[in-house]
């Protein structure tokens, strides 16, 4: 009983965080000289200096940006501090041309997902940090993923791991890799392969879907799980 109960917050926290973070966006910018320039949002704290930069998880609406600049020998110098309109849920590129002068180069709905290890917003008002921004399609993050498969493990049977695994992709995306970690969870081929073909509509990647073939044990595996895609 307390493990359902554990596994049902688990599901109710994937999907919450899901639905939250697709609406957020990202921010590129770098300069027309490619200098190194360090940049805050809404007064949080600066990146470090590096020629371009991938802002991400950053809310709609007006971002106050500021700027600096550094050149050798000098100290670092304000060259834009204004306010920036973010769209919805979309991936915004910039260059900064000069003092106070930076030119939108384009503005694109998001249609991918932002990998982790890029510099974000927290989301709660205190600044940026690193977080995985989705799309309309997004698949677990890391954390999320960890919470699910670390369920799954600690499930004494096979069956009733497979029925988390499947439930949880009731409600959210997965992709390729993240198939091919959870498949490792199950004791029986049958199990790994009747997961595989499930998870198969959830995954946000098929292209690479060609990577849980190394999880299976028999070949007969591999191509039974080809013509139940190909069919």
């Amino acid at each position: 009983m307390r493990k359902t109960v554990l596994f049902i917050l688990v599901l109710i926290t994937i999907s919450i965080a899901a639905q939250a973070n697709h609406l957020l966006s990202s921010f590129a910018i770098r300069t027309n000289d490619n200098s190194l320039i360090s940049i805050s949002i809404d007064k949080g704290p600066f990146t470090n200096y590096s020629r371009k930069h991938l802002l991400t998880g950053i809310p709609a609406g007006y971002r106050q940006v500021t700027v600096y600049k550094i050149r050798p020998q000098h100290a670092p110098r304000l060259v834009f501090n204004q306010m920036v309109y973010v769209e919805q849920a979309s991936e915004m590129s910039t260059v900064l041309r000069g003092f106070q002068n930076l030119q939108v180069v384009a503005v694109i709905p998001n249609t991918v997902v932002i990998d982790n290890g890029y510099y974000g917003y927290n989301g709660n008002g205190g600044g940026y940090n690193n977080q995985q921004v989705c799309a309309s399609q997004c698949y677990m993050s890391d954390t999320q993923f960890e919470d699910l498969r670390r369920t799954v493990c600690n499930q004494n049977f096979d069956d009733t791991k497979l029925s988390i695994a499947l439930a949880a992709l009731r409600i959210n995306k997965i992709s390729s890799r993240q198939v091919a970690i959870l498949m490792r969870e199950f004791t029986f081929e049958s199990n790994r392969l009747a997961f595989a073909k499930s998870a198969y509509q959830s995954t946000v990647d098929r292209e690479n879907y060609f990577m849980v073939n190394n999880e299976f044990t028999f070949s007969s595996s591999i191509n039974e799980l080809n013509e139940y895609i190909n069919g």
